[in-house]
């Protein structure tokens, strides 16, 4: 497949285990900003003609807009450099409904900053089934 990729560092924040720092980081604002989400959580999507389970790394039940995102979203992906992997695992998310949106580390690193993360929230959307088998509200 190939590639460049950037190597991560785990890290645990809030007495979760995050991926990498920048997972971390992202938890962190999100939490600071008072923002209701779900840590790896593995979504059903189709992919080339098949069902299959997909993480992601932050799923908010209500939905937010945070600045330099164009719509309101229900998933963030952290990315330290994108794949063909991430557009694909992007478009089969949009294609059943679910708002996702990829940030990337210059970005995380804007957001960081006291009142640069979110312009608004909505409410709930509807239930979507998860790889255990349980519903969760997007």
């Amino acid at each position: 497949m190939g590639g460049y990729t950037i190597p991560a560092k785990k890290e645990i924040y809030n007495g979760v285990n995050y991926d990498s720092q920048l997972e971390a980081k992202m938890a962190k604002i999100l939490t600071t900003n008072g923002i209701e989400f779900i840590p790896h959580v593995w979504i059903e999507v189709e992919i080339d003609g098949a069902k299959v389970f997909r993480g992601a790394d932050f799923f908010m039940p209500r939905a937010i807009l945070p600045y330099f995102v164009n719509s309101f979203i229900n998933v963030i992906e952290v990315k330290g450099c994108l794949t063909m992997e991430d557009y694909k695992r992007l478009h089969a998310m949009k294609q059943e409904g679910i708002s996702c949106f990829i940030a990337l580390p210059q970005l995380i690193e804007f957001w960081e900053v006291p009142g640069q993360f979110i312009k608004h929230k909505m409410g709930k959307i509807k239930k979507r089934r998860t790889k255990n088998d349980t519903d969760i509200d997007f």
